[in-house]
Order: C-alpha cells, then sequence, then structure tokens
C-alpha cells in the first residue's frame, strides 16, 4: 500500500482547517491509500507562541457581561463541553495523526509520497511562510492538492523564497483560478484547479461525522470570521423578518450582544449548525461550502474590500463562477440598500460539483500514481 503524508495546517482551531484535513483524508483512504496527517504543532508553536489574550474596551466589556447574564438567565448558553473540548474531540475520533517525529526529515523513512494540502498554506505572507509548507524537506514524492494562495500577487521576496521550492514539485494543484495565474506567472509548471477537499464529499458523507441538532426549533445561523457591524445588523434584520432566532458560537465575543444564542462547537457542530439551519448568514468560504452541500438558503458577505492589499475573496469568486451562483455574494453597499439574496439552481450546483469531483480525484490518484 501507498503510503502518503498530508502536510497542512492542523493546530490552529478553525472548522474549515479541520474539515478539509478531514475529507482529504477520508477521500485518499477511500481510494486505498494509506494515510496520516502530519503534526504541524511543532512548526507552528516556534512560529507562533501564545498570544496574549485579545483586550476588549470598556464598553465591549460591559456589554458582553450584560448579554451573558441574559443568556445565563433563560439558561440559553452552553458551556460544557467547551469549543477547546469539541476540536480535541473531532481530533481523536476522526483524525489519523502522526505526531511520532523528531524532526521534519524523519519522515521520509516511513511515507512514499507528501502531499501539500489544502487551506492557505501558501498564502504570502511572511508571517505565515515556512518552507516546511513548502516541503522542502521531502526527498520522495511531493504534490499539492488544493492549496489556497489567497491573493493576487507574491512580493518579489516571497517569490524568491517560494520559486525555488515550488520547482521540486512533482505535481501542483491550487483551489483558484487566480492562484494558478500566480504561480504560472514565475514557475514553469503545469498547474491544475481542482475543488477544496470539503467539496469532493457530499452531504450524505458529511452527515457521519456531523453532530445531532444543536438547537430546537427555527434558527439562521450566523458565522463570521470578521467583526462587521454592517453584515451582523443585516443579518439581525433579515433573520427577524424571516421569523427566525439567531444562532451563532463563540469564536467572536462580541457577537453575544446580537444573537439570541452562542454555542460551543467543533467541527461536528459547525456541520450540524448549517445542516439544520433555516438560513446561514457567513463571510467564510467553508460556511459558504456547506451551505451549498446542504442546499440552504444563504448569503455570504464580501470579507475583503477589492482594492485591500489583503484581499482574499478570489476563493469565493472562483467557486461561484464554476457553479454559476449569482445574488448570494453580498458587500456593504448592497446589505445597506437591503438587496434581498438569490435563490441558486441546487440540481445545477449538484450536477456541475459532481464534475469537477471526479476531475479532482482523477488529478490526485493520477499524481499519486505517475
Amino acid at each position: 500500500m501507498i503510503r502518503t503524508a498530508t502536510i497542512t495546517w492542523i493546530t490552529f482551531r478553525n472548522y474549515g482547517t479541520f474539515l478539509q484535513a478531514y475529507a482529504l483524508q477520508h477521500v485518499l483512504r477511500g481510494m486505498g491509500y494509506d494515510n496520516r496527517i502530519i503534526d504541524d504543532k511543532p512548526i507552528i508553536d516556534k512560529k507562533f507562541p501564545p498570544a496574549p489574550p485579545r483586550k476588549l474596551s470598556l464598553y465591549w466589556k460591559i456589554r458582553i457581561r450584560l448579554a451573558k447574564l441574559y443568556h445565563n438567565i433563560i439558561g440559553d448558553i452552553h458551556r460544557k463541553p467547551t469549543s477547546e473540548d469539541l476540536y480535541q474531540k473531532f481530533r481523536n475520533q476522526y483524525l489519523l495523526m502522526d505526531s511520532d517525529f523528531i524532526k521534519p526529515e524523519d519522515l521520509n523513512e516511513r511515507y512514499d509520497v507528501f502531499i501539500a494540502g489544502s487551506d492557505q498554506i501558501w498564502y504570502p505572507n511572511e508571517e505565515v511562510f515556512d518552507p516546511y509548507f513548502y516541503l522542502d524537506f521531502a526527498k520522495k514524492k511531493k504534490i499539492s492538492y488544493a492549496p489556497s494562495v489567497g491573493a493576487s500577487e507574491y512580493p518579489k521576496a516571497f517569490i524568491q523564497r517560494s520559486k525555488p521550492l515550488l520547482e521540486r514539485f512533482d505535481h501542483i494543484s491550487v483551489r483558484e483560478q487566480v492562484g494558478k495565474n500566480l504561480l504560472s506567472s514565475f514557475i514553469d509548471k503545469d498547474i491544475e484547479v481542482v475543488l477544496d477537499p470539503t467539496l469532493l464529499l457530499r452531504a450524505e458523507e458529511w452527515d457521519n461525522v456531523a453532530a445531532g441538532p444543536v438547537f430546537r426549533g427555527k434558527y439562521a445561523f450566523l458565522y463570521m470570521l470578521t467583526y462587521n457591524e454592517n453584515y451582523i445588523n443585516f443579518a439581525m434584520h433579515d433573520a427577524a423578518k424571516r421569523g427566525l432566532r439567531l444562532i451563532t458560537v463563540s469564536n467572536e465575543p462580541r457577537l453575544i450582544a446580537f444573537t439570541d444564542k452562542v454555542v460551543e462547537a467543533g467541527p461536528s457542530e459547525f456541520i450540524s449548525l448549517i445542516k439544520y439551519a433555516d438560513f446561514v448568514y457567513t463571510d467564510s468560504f467553508h460556511g459558504t461550502v456547506f451551505s451549498l452541500l446542504y442546499h440552504k438558503k444563504f448569503v455570504t458577505f464580501r470579507r475583503f474590500q477589492p482594492d485591500s492589499a489583503t484581499n482574499q475573496n478570489s476563493r469565493l469568486e472562483n467557486l461561484f463562477n464554476i457553479l454559476d451562483i449569482h445574488g448570494t455574494f453580498l458587500g456593504e453597499e448592497e446589505c445597506e440598500a437591503g438587496v434581498i439574496p438569490l435563490a441558486y439552481d441546487k440540481n445545477s450546483v449538484d450536477e456541475k460539483l459532481g464534475k469537477y469531483r471526479k476531475l479532482s480525484v482523477e488529478y490526485l490518484n493520477n499524481s499519486i500514481l505517475n
């Protein structure tokens, strides 16, 4: 059996990070390959020492305290298990990890193929750059599956560091067309565009790892990576018009002041919150992905301004383009104008995803074998 190792982020507690890692491993093992996700904690701990607690203004401290008091009185906030507990439970139950090495070079003795997995491991930022995620240590076959570049340009200094590492790959794929265009501008290799691993699994396959219903009754789910009161207010008023309670997760403490219920959630609960929602509001790529997989009514907010140096909207724009979805990706101006998100053709989305799944899995298999 061919032994494969996935190199990706897995220490950061992020729903998409854990779920893309699970999905790629699930697909590889389903294809008959042994696979382990390599624990990146030694790399992350060295690069990112524990951050100090976030400082909030007195205004927000008082507002959050009052909101928590309200939720406690009505018995509407979950204290145990914590989000951290639920992430650890998911990791223990669903991920096959390899943490048994002193240095990455040791891994060459036990794996035949190294895969630079998905997520934004190739984002052009000096703070997150590490040769490890470009498989600098690997002496065996090196391929990538759907890493997200997440930017429209690479600084010259970043090109100088990444180019020699990328040129050593046997096969390269990325998650967005913009990423392909960018890498093709400075490396002479064939580059494929493939689906994010989470899209390789159908909803019924995700049901196997989803938690049961987290909330009883009709609700809308709000999942925001960036705090934006214009979008939050849109979600509040739109959910009220739909007669839905607004539910969120505890990743952003300020949201407790705007929503009806805050829940602790790991990756399994995150899937469940979308699966059973009547509407989803999000600025997240993976929040959008699972809304599509579960045929949810949703709106995705433009998290970044088009002229921003850190603009990562291309990930979602690429997804909406290949699936021919329009009118669900809204910016602040549209929200302020009260634009109503458009419906999409669920059957058409499933048909297109089926086509791209086949091509993506074929790329992955061929890259391992050839």
